[in-house]
């Protein structure tokens, strides 16, 4: 609800308006991150700006997520001529700018976590550490110290050689939605909800089959697989959109404090700054 697009702008190039909403919070992020590469590095060319979500939220095909405004993908900076999508290697990734951006996302914004491919996460740790970024801080951004028991921000995903994938808390818009929801639940006004799984295909089963077991029809089904008829493959695995049952969150959400280097200002680029300064109302 209340989905905010993201701008036209010289400083990056979105790939597709009509899946480029998002909440506010995510929008003034993603903002707010690119504009930070471009104070320190001048001359910083434009950043595409891949899905985000649609002005409705809902499934995009082919993600997972990308479904609440909460999720963005942001191609790389790149050393030689550019393009969406384009897969990463030493010689044409502008490592310095890419490494910017992830540590204005750390640094800078409400940020869950970053799904990378190895490989270019590498190049980043190598990079922060040339320039004499603080190692303990870099272990809690890319996990290289087993010891701490905790996740990455920064994390190894297949298929992400070709963008970085961020996700961020957006403290007002998930509280809003908490609060809101027995209301728009009372009145009917919320979608009727569907929850996408996959299911590896038996010998034998027919998409009608896998419709009457998850409560859905065929024609939902040929829709998410883009399939052109009702035959399926034996051991391949589909996406069925099953129906499911929207029970409200009756936990407040938590957002963790900001993981700033040991030599940062404290509240330098924290949430209680801008909160000072005011950040608007949010999409829900």
């Amino acid at each position: 609800m209340n989905a905010v697009r993201m701008p036209e702008d010289s400083a990056w190039q979105i790939v597709e308006p009509a899946q480029a909403w998002g909440t506010k919070e995510t929008i003034d992020s993603v903002v707010r991150a690119i504009r930070a590469v471009q104070r320190e590095h001048e001359g910083t060319g434009p950043i595409y700006v891949g899905d985000i979500s649609r002005k409705h939220g809902g499934y995009i095909h082919p993600h997972e997520f990308h479904q609440n405004g909460r999720d963005v993908d942001f191609g790389f900076y790149y050393s030689s001529p550019r393009r969406w999508y384009w897969k990463a290697y030493r010689e044409n990734l502008d490592v310095p700018r890419t490494w910017a951006l992830v540590k204005a996302l750390v640094t800078e914004t409400d940020l869950e976590l970053v799904y990378c491919d190895r490989y270019v996460i590498d190049l980043l740790r190598g990079h922060a550490e040339a320039i004499g970024e603080d190692r303990g801080w870099l272990d809690a951004i890319f996990g290289w110290r087993e010891e701490t028991g905790s996740r990455p921000l920064v994390r190894h995903v297949d298929g992400h050689r070709t963008h970085i994938h961020a996700r961020f808390y957006n403290p007002v818009a998930q509280e809003s939605g908490r609060r809101l929801f027995p209301l728009l639940q009372r009145h009917r006004m919320l979608p009727d909800p569907g929850l996408l799984v996959t299911h590896s295909v038996a010998q034998g089963e027919t998409l009608a089959s896998l419709a009457r077991l998850y409560k859905t029809s065929r024609r939902a089904i040929r829709r998410v697989n883009e399939l052109a008829s009702d035959d399926l493959v034996p051991g391949r695995t589909y996406l069925v959109p099953a129906r499911v049952k929207l029970e409200p969150d009756t936990a407040p959400i938590i957002v963790p404090r900001r993981l700033l280097p040991p030599w940062a200002p404290r509240g330098a680029a924290g949430r209680d700054e801008a909160r000072e300064r005011g950040t608007g109302p949010s999409g829900t």
